[in-house]
This record gives C-alpha cells, sequence and structure tokens, in this order.
C-alpha cells in the first residue's frame, strides 16, 4: 500500500497513543497486592491524570487471577475516566511468548483495542508506550511525545516505499527522553539519572498492524531494536527531567540509596508541580505500610521465578493445543494421545498452582 500525498498529511496528525501499564503481575495475595495498588494512587495515576494532554488511552493490565476485591479497587480509582481501561489477562492461558519482551501483553492489550472499537481503522499507525505502576511522567509528556509524532512522522512517511521486503509494512519512531530522577521513596533521597529508554521513557510508533509496540524489546536495547526495525531514534533533552524512577522496599531490581541526596523540602512541590504526585498518599503509603530501614537492595529473583513459569505453563498450553488436535484426527493411537494429553495437562496444573503460590 503507497500513500499519496493527502493520505501522508492525514496520517501525520490522526494516531492514537496508547499507554500501557502492568499492575500486580505474579502478585496473587490480596493484602500485599493492595498495597501496590495504593502505591499506583499515591504516584502514577495521579501523575497520568494530571498531565497536560489527555488524547490517549490507558491500558492498565492486571492479572485476572488476582482477588476480585483488587479489581474492583482498580476498576473504582479510574472511574469516571473514559480514556482509561481495565485489561485483565489470564496468564494461564498464554501460548506464544517470546523471551526480552512483552510482545504477549501488547497482543492481549491489541485484541482489547479491536474488541472495545478504541480505533477504527487497524492499518492506522499508533504511539505506544510504558509506565510501570510506581512511576511518574513530567506532566509535560505525552504532550511533547504527540508534538513529535505529529512533526517527524511525515518524513518517515516518504522513506517507507524504500524500505526493504521484511520492514516495508512499515515506517516508525522510537522516541526517548534520557533525564529523569530516581527516587528513594523511603529514604527520602533523590538523585538525577540520565539514561536513554529507561523503561517509562519508551515510545513506540508504528503501525497498528505491525505488532510492534513499545512492548516489543527489553528496555535496556531499544537503540539497537530501533537499528533492526530501522526506525528513526528521537533522544530529546529536556529543561527539565520527564521521568521519575521510584525505588521502594517492593521493587526487585538492585537499588542503593547512599548515591542520592537528601530531598530539599522545596522538592515537594516539584514532585507535586512537574510531576503530578500526591505527597499526602505518598505519606500514608509510607504510613500504613512501614518500610524495612534499609539503604540498599539487592536483586530479588521472584519476579523472574514469575515469568520463567509464565514461559513454561505457554509452552505446555502449545503442547496440548497439538495432543488435543492429534486425539481427534488420529483415533488409531487414541489411548496413547489420552495418556499423553492427561500427562501433558498434569505438568501445568502443577506450573500454574506454582505461580499463584505466594513467593515474596
Amino acid at each position: 500500500m503507497e500513500y499519496g500525498e493527502g493520505e501522508t498529511s492525514k496520517m501525520q496528525v490522526e494516531f492514537s497513543h496508547f499507554v500501557i501499564t502492568r499492575l500486580g503481575f505474579g502478585i496473587y495475595d490480596e493484602a500485599r497486592l493492595n498495597k501496590m495498588i495504593d502505591l499506583f494512587a499515591a504516584v502514577t495515576l495521579p501523575s497520568i491524570k494530571n498531565q497536560t494532554e489527555q488524547d490517549f488511552f490507558w491500558l492498565i493490565v492486571v492479572d485476572n487471577a488476582c482477588a476480585e476485591a483488587n479489581k474492583k479497587k482498580i476498576f473504582s480509582l479510574i472511574a469516571g475516566h473514559d480514556n482509561y481501561y481495565c485489561v485483565p489477562i489470564d496468564v494461564t492461558k498464554l501460548s506464544n511468548v517470546r523471551l526480552a519482551c512483552f510482545d504477549w501483553v501488547w497482543d492481549h492489550c491489541q485484541a482489547f483495542i479491536l474488541e472495545n472499537s478504541l480505533i477504527e481503522d487497524p492499518e492506522e499507525y499508533v504511539v505506544t508506550s510504558i509506565i510501570d505502576a510506581d512511576d511518574a511522567w513530567n506532566r509535560e509528556v505525552i504532550a511533547t511525545v504527540n508534538q513529535l509524532v505529529a512533526r517527524n512522522m511525515p518524513a518517515a512517511f516518504e522513506r517507507l516505499n524504500t524500505r526493504g521486503t521484511w520492514l516495508r509494512h512499515s515506517v516508525g519512531l522510537t522516541i526517548t527522553f534520557p533525564d529523569g530522577y530516581i527516587w528513594f521513596m523511603s529514604a527520602k533521597k533523590i538523585w538525577p539519572l540520565k539514561n536513554e529508554f529507561r523503561s517509562m521513557s519508551v515510545f513506540a510508533v508504528a503501525r497498528f498492524s505491525s505488532g510492534i509496540s513499545a512492548c516489543s524489546c527489553r528496555h535496556t536495547q531499544w537503540r539497537k531494536y530501533a537499528e533492526i526495525l530501522e526506525f528513526e531514534v528521537i533522544s530529546l533533552p529536556c529543561k527539565e527531567p520527564m521521568w521519575i524512577y521510584s525505588r521502594h522496599d517492593e521493587t526487585v531490581e538492585s537499588w542503593n540509596a547512599m548515591q542520592g541526596m537528601q530531598m530539599p523540602a522545596s522538592f515537594d512541590d516539584r514532585l507535586q508541580n512537574a510531576f503530578g504526585i500526591d505527597l499526602e498518599k505518598v505519606d500514608k503509603w509510607l504510613s500504613d505500610y512501614p518500610p524495612q530501614k534499609i539503604i540498599e537492595k539487592r536483586f530479588n529473583p521472584s519476579a523472574a521465578v514469575q515469568y520463567d513459569l509464565m514461559f513454561r505453563i505457554a509452552i505446555w498450553n502449545r503442547k496440548i493445543q497439538v495432543l488435543e488436535k492429534n486425539s481427534i484426527s488420529n483415533r488409531a493411537d487414541a489411548e496413547q494421545s489420552t495418556d499423553a494429553l492427561a500427562q501433558a495437562r498434569r505438568e501445568r496444573e502443577t506450573l500454574i498452582r506454582e505461580l499463584q503460590r505466594e513467593r515474596r
């Protein structure tokens, strides 16, 4: 499909922006997930609500097996916002996952988008971005990204017909803001951080039908992935840091608050005014869930174990699908197929029980 001058002009301004947040995957204890939801309500939710540009769809992805009370609480938090949605995913039914990315999240989001008619044309270009459920954006992030897309996509469209066989379907952009803060919440310390493509600073532009999204690659390797896709990279330094990367006792990655500086009282205003964070709720969260008195936290492998289990469940699901198909088409070996199918289902159920057993 070639785009004429009129279509190119139209597509430079007509695109949808989908923000994706994963909330509580691998947490099946109601009280503990409630803690994470309260943190989301104090930091990420008000940050998104206070974006100066509200022309986007927010897809908050949750594990369908979490407690109903948790899901109801999330629904109540986003009630009244027509562009905010909760997207439950049954991770025990995955059958196609890929290492070093969250494509399976975007796959389910695509289905949700189409089912709910959030876009009219499934071939249109979309912006996708990710913000974790404890991080925050500068109020101008979405407005700035949308402006960059409108400004830079016409030039990208001009290159469409020159792309090779495997890339011809879609041009695209990847946008990142290298300047942000790392915030040690309980220690009340903060530190400027320069880091391209931090998890909350990956913005991907591609055709919806391409399957490419901000979920397509682990964030640390997005510049390399952009080279594979031959997408232009826009790394935009700004006068003000554009994101906050939160560290607290529930995070699984290593961190050390010794590198941070004690936050001056005046910084509270910046957290509220520039990033929209609700500091009263943050203080309440720290009071309701007293943090461990730690300066340094080492890597916790529990999340990695959970995702490993999801991969294993997915491949057993795939094998079960094959065995079920074979049991119907090959009646001569029906007894053998039935035994193999029963064994595969037992393996799957064992892994599901292990996945849903609270690990941390």
